[in-house]
């Protein structure tokens, strides 16, 4: 997540195959004719690139223009709904891409998007976010507060604190929320470092990607003084430990939950199975294992 969008790689590589070239024209004309075939080869990277970075503002453009909101500018999941998953799909993404474009209103949107998210969907006592909000209905589709939904939350909230200027005026509201879950999320930890598939149910099984995301975000704010390291490293070190116990010798992460959409009941939740391999625990724990630095 912290890292270049896929296109920055490619053209750094670009630009050392261009070097390359520019020392075989130093021979011209003995190597005339590898010449123009390495030139073509190139040119055609340069169109894949471009082609990828053209779909990559499409998307972009779609998230801030024209996909479903509600009546307050919040970006719809599933018809009239808000969903705690939105925002593991557009703010890292947007951030990025702001970077990569120069184009500061992809950043902004994400920032707008995660404190509207917050205004639907975070418990103003506890911090911690229900998993779905209905809007015509103006009530909770789920209430529950799913591991791998918060999860996502204090992750969408350091990709834009990593990325917001110090002075931006949202700056310190965004940090507020990333305090306010982190001090939820800490009181509901697990004796193991993991958390519960639903957060506030000790009863439920112990989840695994979420609480990757979670230790990694947690770890990341530590690392960038965003939380009292005296407070949340022994949290974010014992979710690495917990979640690293799961680790097979095969190395995927166990005990993750399969797909989980909004439930009805909080018991649904821990009926989801979670004893196969899920590519996107495997996306986490390599977060998780990322040594950070700020």
């Amino acid at each position: 997540m912290g890292s270049k969008l896929q296109v920055q790689a490619d053209l750094a590589d670009l630009s050392a195959r261009l070097r390359t070239v520019a020392e075989a024209l130093k021979r011209f004309p003995a190597d005339q004719a590898s010449v123009p075939e390495k030139i073509e080869d190139l040119c055609e990277e340069v169109r894949a690139i471009a082609a990828q970075l053209a779909y990559a503002q499409k998307v972009a453009n779609y998230f801030v223009y024209t996909a479903t909101r509600t009546a307050d500018g919040t970006l719809t999941h599933v018809d009239d709904t808000v969903w705690d998953d939105t925002l593991l799909g557009t703010v890292p993404f947007m951030v990025e891409m702001s970077k990569v474009s120069g184009n500061a209103a992809y950043l902004e949107d994400a920032i707008t998007q995660t404190l509207k998210h917050a205004g639907h969907l975070q418990d103003p006592v506890s911090g911690l976010y229900r998993h779905a909000w209905n809007e015509s209905q103006n009530t909770y589709w789920s209430g529950s507060y799913w591991a791998r939904g918060n999860s996502w939350m204090v992750l969408a909230d350091v990709e834009l604190l990593s990325s917001m200027p110090m002075t931006h005026p949202q700056r310190a509201a965004i940090l507020n929320l990333l305090q306010k879950q982190a001090a939820g999320l800490k009181q509901l930890q697990d004796a193991s470092g993991r958390w519960h598939t639903v957060v506030t149910r000790p009863d439920f099984y112990l989840e695994s990607s979420g609480s990757a995301l979670i230790g990694y975000a947690l770890r990341r704010a530590v690392v960038s003084g965003w939380l009292s390291a005296t407070d949340y490293d022994p949290v974010a070190r014992a979710a690495l430990l917990g979640v690293w116990r799961k680790v097979l010798s095969d190395g995927t992460l166990s005990e993750v939950s399969g797909p989980t959409g909004p439930m009805l009941t909080e018991i649904e939740y821990n009926a989801v199975p979670h004893n196969s391999l899920q590519l996107y625990g495997q996306g986490a724990l390599l977060l998780l294992a990322d040594p950070f630095k700020p």
